[in-house]
């Protein structure tokens, strides 16, 4: 088969959604599949390259995303879903609607599905459901950023059901959009290539600090990690938190200067913020560590702990990530309640009486798991399948919304901002004021 995928990212880089598809893109050329990236970033090189794996990779032409985004005015009121409108628009015109494909994969990410369900002239499409705009714009609502996180559920919940096959690698995942748009959503584990990574553990158990991987980023769990340290006081143990730092329910106020306010015997403490790190240097600090946590709140899956699992650390890892389904508690793992700081500070507590030999074991056991449970002779078979469902059109095409015809179309007002034409004039007057008198302020500091 000739596959498309359209992705936000794609490479070494150390992004979830790059880390997913560099083991599972190289193993379907393997297959003897052709596998095409179109890489839907302006940062990324428009000229196309093949990579040693046999992957064809390519970016969007220059100036691409600022010409979509010109007719797109209508969305000026939210000029991060505009621009992300208009990327997804660009990789749609930048690989032709897909021609020549036989399948075409893309992501709810960044709303590049956006394009390929408004539109029907096109090959069948496959939507991975990494983590939604809407769905982080909810566990993490900002303020000013209201409208485009309503705005992305509402396209979501438009244009999403209008593809024909929805895919997502975490269970909890799979069922909360199967709930909501009352159809099957396919739940199939990640594939994790062994040999990609390379081990240099020795087999070793890892004898430094506990590390947390991920932004510092308030669904990610910093909060439930700070409370379950606090509550076992000189007992707990100390913890690297790696990732750069996010805002804190208002855009420009950071979360990690937040924690420092709120557990000041904690953060900077038993948790030490090393922001953020090369992804050569991040893994070599999970190989190193004796423990990897994953605190999240809410995670679609999070690929560090099935890095930490194939290191044979030992993973103690939350119900609120989708991760948590490949841990037996105890055996090759440990869970906890998602969001529940006394149930991460039990599993710490039971982690740190293990021996030597026990967590040497637990990890083994592990690696086990991504041995057998996420093996490309395990899962590629099973999303082959689904393509060939797709290409030999098995798979039933949703009739498209009549709105979606002129999702994309042209707007023709000269002004992106007439819109502000329809509010009160008091409100546009005491805001500019407010905005030009905290602008002084901050030039003057």
């Amino acid at each position: 088969m000739k596959l498309l995928f359209v992705l936000p990212e794609y490479g070494d880089v150390g992004g979830g959604i790059a880390t997913f598809y560099r083991h599972l893109l190289p193993e379907f050329v393997a297959g003897g599949h052709r596998v095409d990236v179109c890489v839907a970033s302006e940062r990324f090189s428009a000229e196309p390259s093949t990579q040693p794996s046999g992957v064809r990779v390519f970016g969007l032409s220059r100036g691409a995303i600022a010409s979509a985004s010109k007719r797109l005015n209508g969305f000026a009121a939210v000029p991060d879903l505009q621009k992300e409108l208009a990327t997804a628009w660009a990789a749609w015109e930048g690989t032709a609607h897909g021609d020549g494909y036989d399948v075409v994969e893309t992501s709810d990410f960044g709303m590049l599905f956006a394009p390929w369900a408004a539109n029907g002239d096109r090959p069948p499409v496959a939507v991975q459901l990494h983590s939604s705009n809407g769905q982080i714009s909810f566990h993490e609502p900002l303020a000013g950023h209201e409208l485009a996180g309503q705005l992305a559920r509402l396209v979501e919940g438009m244009l999403l059901p209008r593809v024909e096959e929805l895919q997502t690698y975490g269970g909890p995942n799979a069922q909360e959009w199967e709930a909501l748009f009352k159809r099957p959503v396919h739940h199939i584990y990640p594939v994790w290539s062994l040999h990609v990574e390379p081990d240099d553990t020795g087999g070793d158990c890892g004898t430094g600090n506990a590390i947390v991987v991920g932004r510092v980023q308030n669904w990610k769990g910093p909060r439930v990690l700070c409370e379950a340290l606090r509550a076992l006081g000189g007992e707990a143990p100390v913890v690297d938190w790696v990732g750069r730092d996010t805002s804190d329910r208002k855009v420009g106020r950071s979360m990690a200067a937040a924690l420092t306010d709120e557990f000041p015997e904690v953060w900077g403490q038993k948790v030490r913020w090393c922001g953020l790190k090369p992804a050569s240097e991040t893994a070599q600090l999970q190989r190193a560590a004796s423990a990897v946590i994953v605190p999240s709140t809410w995670d679609v899956f999070n690929l560090t702990a099935i890095e930490g699992m194939a290191a044979r650390r030992v993973v103690i890892c939350s119900t609120g990530a989708g991760a948590a389904g490949l841990i037996e508690d105890g055996v090759n793992g440990f869970r906890f309640t998602g969001g529940d700081s006394s149930a991460l500070a039990d599993a710490l507590s039971r982690f740190g009486q293990l021996t030597a030999t026990q967590r040497c074991d637990v990890g083994e056991a592990a690696r086990d798991t991504v041995r057998t449970v996420l093996s490309p002779e395990r899962i590629v078979p099973q999303r082959v399948e689904r393509y060939r469902k797709l290409a030999a059109g098995e798979v039933s095409r949703p009739a498209p919304h009549p709105w979606c015809e002129t999702f994309f179309g042209s707007h023709s007002e000269p002004n992106a901002l007439t819109f502000l034409d329809r509010l009160p004039f008091r409100s546009l007057f005491q805001y500019g004021v407010r905005r030009c008198l905290g602008r002084f302020t901050e030039g003057r500091r």
